[in-house]
This record gives structure tokens, C-alpha cells and sequence, in this order.
């Protein structure tokens, strides 16, 4: 007698089919409503099974006590009436977009200094022996504004202090070329800034991106190139594969050879 395999071969199929789209999905519910019960503390925002929405002023291992509008009627519920907690979802959005926009960031940083790794040549000693001081000055400033020790910063990226010294340098020098990079393009493009702009900038005096003013002449020249670089950065981030593609794709025929 000849045993089907066709038909234990279908059986084990929707045995897979069965766990796949009803098993787990379904564990993986409980434990998720598991987690959002056990998450529940006081001070966050509800909204029930029902729809009834408060905030929480007291939590037991089973129970919740909640707050409902602006009169402070106060609920008890049993943690499994909960369908979401608001205050943990609003905070995990939030994450979720400043750690999109900061990728984002980094991201566009990295174009504009991919820009500068184009730039080639020697480079005066003084404007980079400037512009590594400045990174210093700043890099120290958000050291302190951060509360975090130069020793434990060393000990946390594995550096020694000549190791540091070297990277910010590097670093100092590739943000230098990627800054002449930038009034490169802003020639080639035409991005000058009209005077009215640079008028306006010398009004409204930034001391945080032009540092301290000088004499005329001098804060005229800087904030004119703070404002090519401007300019050149919306332009290269513009033609740059960061922004989106086209909604329909453009096919370009090769001439025949």
C-alpha cells in the first residue's frame, strides 16, 4: 500500500499556515498587552477598553486608580481594561522622530563632508591651526554643558589624549575643507547673498555661528561666507541622493552605437 504524501505534505502546510497567522500573532498580543499592564505608573494618561480617558493617580499589582476630566472624578479599573497607554506612546513617538530627524542630520552632515574630502591640496597652517582651536573651544563647551568629564569622554571611546588630540584635528580639518568646499559651490552656482541679506545679518549679530565682532570690514566678510555656505548646503542637499526620488521613474534611451 502506497502512503500519499500529498496529503501529509498539505496537513504539515496548514499546520504552518495555523501558526503563522493565528498562534503566533496572538502571543505575540498577549505580550505585548502583558508589557503595556506591567508599564502603567502613576502620572501617565490612559485610554480604556470603553474609551474612558484619565490619568493615573494610584497603581497595585491588578488595579489602577484614574483621574477623568477636569472635575477629578476618580476611577478605580482593573489594569487588563486598558488599552493604551497614551503618555508611553506619545514619548515613544517623540524618540522615534528626534532619533529620525537626528539620523537625518548626521547624515546630511556626512554629504557636505564627503563635499569636503574633494577639496585636496595644502591648506594654510594658520587657518587650520584656527579652526582646530575653535573646535576645541567648542567641543569643551559641550563637554560642560552635558556634565560629562573629559576623562570619563576618553575612557568611554577608548582614546588616549594624543589619540583625541589627532581625531579632532582630522576632524577640525575635514570640516575646514568641507567649509571651502561650500563657497566653491556657492561661486560656481551663482549663490551669493544679496546685500540686503548680509545687511540683515549684521543687524541681527549671531554670536554663537560668527563669534565675536571684530571691525566692520572683517564681520561684513564672515557672515557673507556663513551665508554662501548656507546657501551652497540647501543646494547640495537639494541634488543629493538624501532628498526624495521622482514619483515616476525617468528612463533615458542611450544612443546607438
Amino acid at each position: 500500500m502506497n502512503f500519499d504524501w500529498t496529503f501529509l505534505i498539505l496537513i504539515v502546510g496548514m499546520i504552518v499556515v495555523f501558526y503563522f497567522f493565528m498562534i503566533r500573532p496572538d502571543r505575540k498580543k498577549k505580550k505585548e498587552e502583558e508589557a503595556l499592564r506591567e508599564s502603567l505608573k502613576v502620572g501617565d494618561r490612559i485610554t480604556t477598553i470603553g474609551g474612558i480617558v484619565g490619568k493615573i493617580v494610584n497603581v497595585d499589582d491588578n488595579n489602577i486608580v484614574i483621574e477623568t476630566s477636569a472635575d477629578r472624578v476618580r476611577m478605580e479599573l482593573t489594569k487588563w481594561s486598558v488599552m493604551t497607554n497614551d503618555t508611553a506612546k506619545e514619548a515613544a513617538a517623540k524618540a522615534a522622530a528626534e532619533a529620525k530627524a537626528q539620523a537625518k542630520a548626521r547624515a546630511e552632515k556626512e554629504v557636505i563632508w564627503q563635499l569636503g574630502d574633494e577639496v585636496t591640496g595644502p591648506l594654510p597652517k594658520q587657518l587650520v591651526g584656527g579652526n582646530y582651536f575653535a573646535e576645541q573651544r567648542q567641543f569643551n563647551l559641550s563637554l560642560q554643558a552635558n556634565g560629562i568629564n573629559f576623562d570619563q569622554f576618553l575612557k568611554v571611546r577608548g582614546q588616549t589624549v594624543e589619540e583625541f588630540r589627532t581625531w579632532l584635528h582630522t576632524q577640525a580639518e575635514r570640516k575646514l575643507r568641507s567649509w571651502l568646499g561650500l563657497l566653491l559651490v556657492a561661486e560656481a552656482e551663482g549663490l551669493q547673498p544679496t546685500e540686503t541679506e548680509v545687511t540683515a545679518a549684521l543687524t541681527d549679530w549671531n554670536e554663537k555661528l560668527d563669534g565675536k565682532r571684530t571691525f566692520p570690514a572683517n564681520d561684513a566678510r564672515k557672515v557673507r561666507q556663513r551665508l554662501m555656505r548656507a546657501k551652497a548646503t540647501a543646494f547640495v542637499l537639494e541634488h543629493s541622493t538624501l532628498t526624495p526620488p521622482p514619483a515616476e521613474p525617468v528612463v533615458q534611451e542611450l544612443p546607438q552605437k
